[in-house]
C-alpha cells in the first residue's frame, strides 16, 4: 500500500524490486515452515493435505475461473504443513507475505501460464510432507516460489522497460 497524506491509500504498482523482496522473505519463511512442519504432521493432517491436493488435481486447469479455487486449495494444503511446525508467529508471517505475493502469481497466470503448470510441484510437496521428509518439503517449498519468480520477473522487466520508454522509441544510437 502507498499512503499519501491527504489523498488516502492506493495499492502499490507491481515492481521487480518488490517481487524480489517479497519472494526472498517468503522463501526463508516457508522453507523453515516446511522443514519444521513436515516431520510433525499427524496422519490426520496428512489426510487433510491429501484431500486438498486431490481437489487441486481434479480442477479444470484450462478454465481461468478456477484460479480462486486453485489458490484457496493450494494455500490450505501448505497451511496444514506450516501450522504443524507449532510456531504461530511463523505461520502469521507466512500468511502476511503470501497475501502480498498473490498478485504476482495472478500476473503469471494472467499472462497465459496455467495453474496446471504448478500442479506437479504441488503434488511433490504433498508427497514430501506425507513421508515427513523435512528436507524434501523445504526444497519443494523453495522451488515452488522460484517457479513464480522465474515466470513473473521477465514480465515485470518488460513492463518497466515499456513504462520507461512509453513512445517505444529506440533510444540507442540516436543521440537523444
Amino acid at each position: 500500500m502507498i499512503h499519501r497524506r491527504g489523498k488516502g491509500s492506493s495499492v502499490a504498482p507491481l515492481s521487480l524490486a518488490d517481487l524480489d523482496d517479497i519472494y526472498a522473505v517468503r522463501t526463508g519463511l516457508e522453507a523453515v515452515g516446511a522443514r519444521l512442519g513436515a516431520p510433525q504432521l499427524s496422519d490426520d493432517e496428512v489426510e487433510v493435505m491429501r484431500r486438498y491436493v486431490t481437489r487441486l488435481g481434479k480442477l479444470n486447469h484450462d478454465d481461468p475461473k478456477v484460479l480462486n479455487t486453485y489458490l484457496t486449495e493450494e494455500w490450505a494444503m501448505h497451511e496444514v504443513c506450516y501450522g504443524a511446525a507449532g510456531h504461530p508467529r511463523l505461520l502469521q508471517e507466512i500468511r502476511s507475505y503470501r497475501r502480498q505475493a498473490e498478485r504476482y502469481f495472478r500476473l503469471a497466470l494472467a499472462q497465459g501460464l496455467k495453474a496446471r503448470d504448478d500442479l506437479d510441484q504441488q503434488v511433490a510437496f504433498f508427497d514430501a510432507c506425507a513421508t515427513r521428509d523435512a528436507g524434501g518439503a523445504e526444497a519443494l517449498a523453495c522451488s515452488l516460489l522460484k517457479w513464480t519468480v522465474d515466470r513473473v520477473a521477465p514480465l515485470l522487466k518488460l513492463r518497466e522497460v515499456a513504462e520507461s520508454n512509453p513512445l517505444g522509441f529506440a533510444t540507442r544510437g540516436i543521440g537523444i
